[in-house]
Parts: C-alpha cells; sequence; structure tokens
C-alpha cells in the first residue's frame, strides 16, 4: 500500500508526522511494502481499505504499538529509532481504535483513565482521577458514575475519543502518575 504524498512543494518540516517506504514483514507474510505517507499538524485523517491492507498494521507503527521492518518515521522531521506509546502521545500522536477498548464493569471515569490512573503514596489518587475525567468529559453529557457497560455506542466511542489527546497530559501533569500495571 502507498498512499501518495500531495503536497509537493511542501517542505518535510510542515510535517508533524512523517513515514518513508515502511515494511512490515511478519515471518514470510508482508503486511507492509514501501509506504510513505505525511501528516500536517492539528489534522485528523481515516485510513480506509480492504481486509489484509495493512492499515492496522500502520497506525499500528505510526502510534508505537509495533516496530516497522523498513522504512523510516519522522516526528517534526526528525527520524525516530524506536517509537513507543508513550513517546508517541507525548508527541500528540493518539490512535482511536474503531470499536473502544471498555471494561463494562468500571465507571465511565475509570475506563477513561485506563493505564493512566494517577497515584500518591502507591494508590489511587481517586480524586485527582475524577478530576481529570471530568475535563476529559467536559461537554459531552457523560456521567462520570455510570457503569461503562451501560453506555450507548455513541458515548463509548465519545469516551475513548476525548481520552486520546488528554492522556499525555494527564500522564504528565503529575509526577507520580505511571502506567497502571
Amino acid at each position: 500500500m502507498t498512499v501518495p504524498m500531495t503536497a509537493g512543494s511542501q517542505a518535510a518540516s510542515d510535517y508533524v508526522l512523517r513515514v518513508e517506504n515502511l515494511g512490515k514483514v511478519y515471518g514470510g507474510a508482508v503486511a507492509l511494502r514501501d509506504v510513505s505517507l505525511a501528516i500536517r499538524r492539528g489534522s485528523i485523517h481515516g485510513l480506509l481499505g480492504e481486509n489484509g491492507a495493512g492499515k492496522s498494521t500502520l497506525v499500528g507503527i505510526m502510534s508505537g504499538q509495533r516496530q516497522p521492518t523498513t522504512g523510516t518515521l519522522y516526528l517534526d522531521g526528525v527520524a525516530i529509532g524506536h517509537a513507543d506509546v508513550p513517546s508517541m502521545e507525548e508527541a500528540g500522536v493518539f490512535l482511536v481504535t474503531q470499536e473502544p477498548m471498555i471494561i463494562d464493569h468500571l465507571s465511565a471515569a475509570e475506563n477513561l483513565m485506563l493505564g493512566i490512573w494517577p497515584r500518591r503514596f502507591g494508590f489511587v489518587n481517586w480524586r485527582k482521577l475524577r478530576k481529570d475525567a471530568a475535563r476529559m468529559l467536559a461537554g459531552t453529557g457523560i456521567d462520570l458514575d455510570s457503569p461503562a457497560g451501560k453506555l450507548d455506542a455513541v458515548a463509548r466511542g465519545a469516551s475513548s475519543t476525548s481520552c486520546a489527546p488528554c492522556s499525555a497530559a494527564a500522564r504528565s501533569s503529575s509526577s507520580t502518575s505511571r502506567r497502571r500495571p
């Protein structure tokens, strides 16, 4: 799959995220071959294609979930050798999946903050968790205390989308924030 870079006159530094000649091989199966793509800061993109076209593999590489077999990933024009999810989120690159991952028996707030539950003295800081979740869900109409399993499909999607841009900020807003074990 090759996505053409249509900004012929644009400088490489105009793009927040750029991939060049990416390839990914799993065993003997080629998932990606020679993919190039450039994304401007502040833009939102959707990726469409047939089953098996490499969409999930490409976004997995761009979000730091997977490593490419070949090719180069650039952030703000600088080649990066090894991307991981926290560093990509810190740089403003987030993956919002089509099917949100929800743990039904947890509240909307707890689901929203999964992986970034704030801690204090080794325990979850519930007050900060609720405050951060309320900030992220402001204007969505989603009740923080509502069991996530009872949210409708639209609220589940809104919850997942609300989390993405805030997760790096929430992670860095407290020196005690850690990934949940």
